[in-house]
């Protein structure tokens, strides 16, 4: 569906190289996933804090 989608901005591509687009979908979404909670909490994350993190897998 890449033919279909509208991007705001060209900062928001990556260029994919010789990866194949359906690992590179996978890949997205598993990284981009924690990556963004990570972000969200990090402020909370100070040295002294105590951080639990559960799950398993690439998500977890």
């Amino acid at each position: 569906m890449a033919e279909y989608m509208i991007v705001p901005d060209p900062r928001l591509l990556v260029p994919l190289g010789d990866l194949d687009p359906a690992q590179a979908a996978l890949l997205s979404d598993a990284a981009l996933t924690p990556y963004h909670a990570i972000r969200a909490a990090q402020a909370k994350a100070t040295p002294d804090a105590t951080v639990l993190v559960t799950g398993i897998g690439g998500l977890g």
